[in-house]
């Protein structure tokens, strides 16, 4: 395969003395030839998260909320009533978007963010 995106996601939570731990990973073709690695400044309207020369769906979707006080918000729709994901401060999400229009807004002061996708 060629432009390949490798992928893994560990997961592990110990409370009481219980764990349960996940792993998941995975190879995907970057089909578009493209992926960006940006520094975005979102503010509390609704706005795209600039997806730079991918020009298509990304095969995939990080956020990470730079911002140590104020959460954002991640979604398909700009109504944030489709399924959206809420990133607290310093904490991240990985995406499948099934559109290449990604919206996001903070919810009471401008956020910087963190975007990688391909």
């Amino acid at each position: 395969m060629a432009n390949e995106i490798n992928t893994s996601i560990n997961v592990t939570v110990t409370v009481n003395g219980q764990v349960a731990t996940g792993t998941v990973s995975g190879q995907s073709d970057a089909t578009n030839n493209a992926f960006i690695g940006n520094e975005q400044l979102i503010g509390t309207s609704a706005e795209t998260i600039l997806m730079g020369d991918i020009g298509a769906t990304p095969v995939f979707l990080f956020v990470r909320n730079m911002d140590t006080t104020n959460y954002v918000e991640v979604d398909a729709v700009n109504t944030f009533n489709a399924f959206p994901q809420k990133i607290f401060p310093g904490k991240g999400v990985y995406l499948y978007p099934e559109t290449g229009t990604v919206y996001i807004k903070a919810n009471t002061a401008s956020v910087r963010v963190w975007i990688v996708a391909a």
